[in-house]
């Protein structure tokens, strides 16, 4: 078996969060940053798998038996639990996926610090995806559940717009957003990691109603066409006011932050990432967000994104 690679773009959601699952139209932004699975010939009959963080840091491995998926010795039983039950999804989908008992090697590396939330699960999927040669919406939905809008921005190079559409089907528009906006717009980890499933519990619990999903949708129409900081800060007001009702608690990031920009949780609220928005992106600003949450935290929009 020749060396094969595989790579897969992280993501951050912008509007739809709690509704995209619903079937709202969502903005959402691929990450330059991403992970890469690489597979080449191992010896016997198992899986060898290690992974690796943005350093080159091991921070899991396994050896998988190709005989029945199951973890033969591993440096995490729950990690190792998730990653063959993935595997064997991809092989329900596809019969002819490690259908030879012919030892593998699997090497995934990401670019991204794995407490970000940047999508350490999404790309891995995706890339699995690639490598099984399976519908990689049908994998999360089996493996994960959730909108799969994760999933359009792995293989995506530039902002969508994204509506779920069934279990194995999406919408996936291609945007272009204004360079006035983007320069305005700076990203903030909170140094919290939010637990998606806890949040997919709490959409199952608490049923949205479909006037909120539509609009939901309505602004996040509204926003690819907005041309200036000032009509995003607008609508994303609008948006954040519509899921504090419907998540009964506040969206303003609870920071010592500069009172000069306008803030939204990003994704599953109170965690992740946060996005800032000023009329003017300056350098004091900066340095005030580097202050409160340090500069390795704070990043500008066009240095993360694909936009």
């Amino acid at each position: 078996m020749a060396k094969t690679k595989y790579f897969s773009r992280g993501k951050l959601l912008i509007t739809g969060e709690y509704a995209v699952v619903n079937g709202a139209k969502a903005l959402a932004i691929p990450s330059k940053l991403g992970q890469t699975l690489t597979v080449s010939t191992g010896r016997g009959s198992d899986i060898v798998w290690k992974s690796l963080d943005k350093d080159g840091k091991e921070w899991f491995t396994a050896k998988i038996s190709l005989f029945d998926l199951a973890p033969v010795k591993t440096s995490d039983e729950t990690i190792a639990e998730r990653l063959c039950e993935i595997l064997k999804n991809a092989v329900r989908l596809n019969s002819d996926f490690l259908s030879t008992w012919k030892g593998i090697k699997v090497e995934t590396k990401v670019d991204f610090p794995i407490e970000w939330g940047l999508g350490t699960s999404s790309t891995l999927v995706n890339n699995i995806a690639q490598w099984a040669d399976v519908n990689p919406y049908e994998l999360y939905e089996r493996s994960f559940g959730g909108s799969g809008y994760d999933i359009a921005c792995a293989s995506a190079d530039q902002p969508i717009l994204f509506q779920r559409i069934s279990e194995d089907e999406a919408s996936v528009k291609r945007v272009k957003l204004p360079s006035e906006v983007m320069d305005h717009l700076c990203l903030v980890y909170s140094g919290r990691k939010q637990n998606s499933a806890e949040a997919l519990a709490f959409i199952e619990e608490h049923p949205m109603e479909q006037k909120l999903i539509d609009q939901i949708s309505a602004i996040s129409e509204s926003i690819i066409e907005a041309t200036k900081s000032e009509q995003w800060v607008k609508l994303l007001k609008q948006h954040n006011q519509l899921l504090e009702s419907y998540l009964h608690q506040e969206a303003e990031a609870k920071a010592d932050w500069s009172k000069s920009c306008f803030t939204k949780p990003l994704g599953a609220w109170g965690g992740d990432f946060y996005m800032a928005i000023a009329p003017e992106l300056n350098g004091t600003l900066m340095k005030d967000l580097e202050k409160s949450v340090g500069a390795e935290n704070c990043l500008k929009a066009a240095d993360l994104l694909a936009l």
